[in-house]
């Protein structure tokens, strides 16, 4: 397993005192307004936030006070404070993206006000940014966006997307992606204004045969222009498992001070729709006098494990590990039949 990331893990819920298996298949920690399961055995699933987004898996990592839930409106209200700590109001995801995968990131945005310059000293650009992110990050006490590449506080593992307001270079909107190694890849187009009081409809799609990032945007139903691809042909690979809204800190940047940024923004994300791959498919279960047998549809670059609880507590391996081919695998229960058992996958991305 990647350093850089944790497991997703499927549950399968199985019964065995009754001769038959009983299955429940669900995704770690995502349950939200609309999901579907594609043909392509991709998952594609929308946070409308028509009610609270914290009752469905949402979390908020760093000052709590930046994200709210706007009842009335039925949106997130967010403040970008590049002052507080890094802040990310995020949702982990049932799989962990690299360069091999296709997956996508459609938000719709309604900025209220965004100002540059906030705090004291910095008078530069600094970003606000909405997309995915390692979670890792989120307990990186060392970690700022500001700091470029570092070896001590450089960001790791984010593709986002980015506006920085206008310091003298017009104001900026940026595609960003950083490697497992703080390598940058981007593409930025200015001038180019983020309007407030504008239902902007932001879309970031990645696909892995070309390794392109590609933006689009519109702006009450009209694009608001065309934006460079970001190529990853040559760059080194990247492990996200979360959709995140970031505020981070300005405290650490590199370059003369004259040069060091601060913003603050507030605006209200009404909608979110990503589509991400399933690390396995099309799961059954089955017990026997033989033992007990989990079959899917796997991926290459996953390796899978089958775990056994007798409580929902404490989980156990009760196979052995199976590498992902893209073909049907199984995976056998290898302990002794317990009156009553539950199974799980834990698939990881070495």
């Amino acid at each position: 397993m990647s350093p850089n990331t944790g497991p997703a893990v499927y549950r399968g819920l199985a019964a065995t005192s009754v001769g038959k298996v009983s299955l429940v298949l669900c995704l770690l920690l995502v349950t939200v307004a609309v999901s579907r399961v594609t043909a392509q055995n991709q998952e594609t699933a929308m946070e409308s936030f028509a009610s609270d987004p914290l009752a469905r898996g949402w979390r908020i990592g760093g000052n709590h006070t930046l994200f709210s839930w706007n009842t009335a409106q039925q949106g997130l209200d967010i403040t970008w404070d590049s002052s507080k700590s890094n802040s990310f109001f995020h949702l982990p995801l049932s799989t962990i993206l690299t360069k091999a995968d296709d997956f996508q990131l459609t938000f719709v945005l309604r900025m209220k006000d965004i100002t540059l310059g906030n705090t004291p000293g910095k008078p530069a650009e600094f970003p606000i940014a909405v997309g995915w992110i390692n979670r890792q990050s989120i307990t990186n006490q060392n970690g700022y966006r500001g700091a470029g590449v570092s070896p001590l506080y450089g960001i790791k593992n984010i593709a986002e997307w980015n506006f920085f307001p206008d310091a003298g270079f017009g104001d900026t909107w940026a595609t960003t992606i950083i490697s497992t190694n703080n390598v940058f890849a981007y593409a930025h187009t200015f001038p180019l204004p983020l309007h407030t009081d504008a239902s902007y409809r932001i879309t970031l799609r990645y696909d892995a045969a070309t390794q392109t990032m590609q933006t689009t945007a519109l702006n009450n139903g009209q694009s608001v222009g065309t934006f460079e691809n970001v190529l990853l042909a040559n760059t080194p690979d990247f492990r996200l498992d979360a959709i995140s809204i970031s505020s981070y800190s300005d405290a650490i940047q590199i370059g003369p001070a004259i040069y060091h940024g601060s913003v603050l923004a507030h605006g209200t994300m009404e909608e979110i729709t990503w589509t991400v791959p399933a690390p396995l498919s099309s799961l059954t279960i089955r017990a026997s006098t033989a033992g007990t047998f989990v079959e899917f549809s796997s991926k290459t670059n996953w390796l899978y494990i089958l775990e056994r609880s007798i409580n929902l507590q404490e989980w156990r391996p009760a196979s052995l590990a199976v590498a992902g081919t893209g073909a049907r695998a199984t995976l056998q229960d290898t302990n002794e039949p317990a009156p009553n058992a539950f199974f799980r996958i834990r698939a990881e991305r070495p």
